[in-house]
């Protein structure tokens, strides 16, 4: 048996120390807002499946790194609760975070999970042809079946509840507006502070769409989400909100996403020019079926929208990059799997499915170009690192039975 090479020894040190510090940087850096200090609950919050998934993907490096250096799966368990209850204990003392049982099985499951992937590697790093046939096929309908659920989660939902309407209001999670409402309207109905009539509801709940206009009197620029306008039912729940935030004008609505407790993206704009405090401001929502035209813009969501499902910055730039790396990324599996022409086919198929049927389906706008040409990026990613690791493999780059199963694998043309 060789001795391991020094290099490769201290490469395995840093992966470890790399996802130390991703997770202290994430779980212990204070946080704006109250902590809630909610202890027994999986998922919680209003964004608890999110957390949930973020929390169980936080620790896969971590366990990966740990498996590699040759630790068992026992041990990397057993060292994961120590360490998520370590943290959670000390998010007592850090404002803004919220300390919970469900955090500690997440991250768990997190780390375990890294850890399998790490040593069952042969299987998806190195399968057979027909494996990695299968494997190609799984992944390339996921990534259809993602966008589908993209397009599920971001529909409208407006309950048949009783509607209240709310003007510059005074929200605790929300900044607050300094300007002033002069008026607003849904579809000539007038959208008044206090209960609303059922026609608005009706209105807002049609097929056939609304217009929403809004007169006001600028303030300041907030620097946070401030509601200009807002409508919650009788349950508390978000139906609609056209808000300031900095130099953006921001339309949301409830969506589906909500009950699932996932976070949700917002559409965006920029505010008027020249807009000043005290100028009057002006605001016109077309909307139907999920499509809106917010003064003379036309804006949706996409299929690439479905990172923000996970976690959604409000003043992250570049934000059509992330759509399109959020595609590229759905795709890069199947590249990776793919062996035989018939697996093209599935992969194809898969493409038109997410990309195309999907905003046929739901309310999910057309998918742009620069995302089709992101998912083709994604599928050629992933051809190309399946040729690197092999060749790594027959060259003897990649050590272990990794190593072996990769050359193996190459000798026979796979």
């Amino acid at each position: 048996m060789r001795n391991p090479d020094p290099r490769d020894t201290h490469g395995r040190v840093i992966l470890v120390a790399l996802a130390l510090l991703a997770i202290a940087l994430a779980t212990l850096w204070p946080m704006p807002g109250i902590s809630r200090h909610v202890i027994f609950c999986l998922p919680c919050g209003v964004r608890g499946t999110s957390d949930l998934l973020l929390n169980i993907a936080l620790f896969i490096p971590l366990g990966a790194a740990l498996a590699r250096r040759g630790h068992r799966r026992g041990r990397i368990v057993v060292g994961a609760v120590l360490l998520s209850s370590a943290i959670e204990l000390a998010q007592f003392f850090i404002p803004g975070r919220d300390p919970t049982l469900g955090d500690v099985v997440a991250n768990t499951f997190g780390a375990a999970l890294g850890a399998l992937i790490v040593q069952r590697a042969d299987l998806w790093l190195s399968p057979t042809t027909a494996a990695a046939s299968r494997l190609c096929r799984g992944a390339a309908t996921a990534g259809a079946l993602v966008c589908l659920i993209t397009g599920l989660l971001l529909t409208p939902s407006r309950p048949p509840s009783r509607y209240y309407g709310l003007w510059t209001p005074q929200l605790g999670h929300l900044d607050s507006y300094l300007g002033r409402v002069l008026d607003a309207t849904v579809n000539d109905l007038p959208l008044e502070a206090g209960p609303l009539p059922p026609g608005v509801r009706e209105v807002l709940r049609s097929r056939e769409g609304y217009q929403l206009q809004v007169r006001a009197i600028a303030g300041p620029r907030p620097q946070g989400l401030a509601p200009l306008v807002a409508v919650f039912d009788d349950q508390q729940r978000e139906i609609l909100i056209v808000a300031v935030d900095r130099e953006d004008l921001v339309l949301r609505e409830g969506v589906r996403a909500i009950s699932w407790r996932f976070d949700r993206p917002d559409l965006r704009l920029p505010l008027p020019p020249n807009t000043r405090t005290g100028d009057t401001l002006r605001v016109r929502v077309l909307a139907r079926d999920g499509r809106y035209t917010i003064n003379d813009l036309e804006l949706g969501f996409t299929v690439g929208h479905g990172w923000g499902l996970l976690a959604y910055p409000d003043h992250l730039p570049s934000k059509a990059v992330f759509n399109a790396v959020w595609i590229a990324a759905l795709f890069v599996p199947a590249g990776f799997w793919w062996r035989r022409r018939k697996d093209g086919v599935i992969v194809a198929l898969s493409l038109l499915g997410g990309l195309l049927l999907v905003p046929l389906l739901t309310p999910l706008v057309l998918t742009p170009l620069e995302q089709w040409g992101a998912a083709g990026a994604g599928l050629g990613l992933g051809v190309g690192l399946q040729r690197v690791l092999m060749s790594a493999g027959r060259v003897g780059l990649v050590g272990g039975r990794w190593g072996t199963g990769l050359s193996r694998q190459y000798d026979q043309g796979a």
